[in-house]
């Protein structure tokens, strides 16, 4: 009898043994599952890291455009105050949106993204084109403001694309569209 209970006693206490092992196994993770974790959470702050610089850049490529077209615009008024303005030759079939259609390319080929609060020379060449498709002559300041919002707004929703009030890809590919069709 005194074995019988020894070997009961054993047995239990092996069971228990075998039942917390097998807890403790399924509570711990892989060594290399856990590695894996670690790369992917760095690679995503990695990520994170280059969009925020591209962000920064994209905001310094806008200040300098602006800087830039600044600097155009005081030479070309010097320019005009000195020299007689002589109007180009419009050749026949020549689409009279060239430049702004160029233009306009130029921004979605560089996946330019333009918000309110936005300043510098891409806006100034959205805000050339909406004052083309509007058919109005309002300021080209190069800041994104309400009034520019409101027109790009109006612009979207006339033709029909998703109403954001920004100016992405799709909404310069929509306006290379209506300038290549007017």
């Amino acid at each position: 009898m005194e074995n019988f209970k020894f070997s009961l006693v054993s047995f239990l206490l092996v069971l228990l043994l075998a039942g917390v092992g097998v807890l403790a196994y399924l509570a711990l993770e892989r060594g290399d599952e856990s590695g894996l974790k670690q790369q992917v959470a760095q690679l995503q702050s990695q990520v994170a890291s280059y969009e925020k610089q591209l962000a920064e850049r994209d905001r310094t490529i806008a200040q300098l455009e602006s800087d830039v077209s600044s600097v155009a615009v005081s030479s070309v008024q010097e320019s005009q105050s000195q020299e007689p303005v002589v109007e180009p030759e419009t050749i026949p079939g020549q689409s009279t949106h060239s430049d702004l259609l160029s233009d306009v390319r130029s921004l979605r080929d560089r996946n330019i993204v333009l918000e309110p609060g936005d300043r510098g020379g891409s806006v100034r060449i959205v805000q050339e084109f909406l004052n083309e498709y509007h058919g109005r002559s309002g300021g080209i300041d190069g800041d994104f403001g309400p009034t520019t919002r409101e027109l790009v707004e109006d612009f979207q929703e006339e033709e029909g694309i998703m109403v954001d009030g920004g100016v992405g890809s799709v909404t310069l590919g929509t306006m290379i569209e209506w300038l290549e069709g007017n």
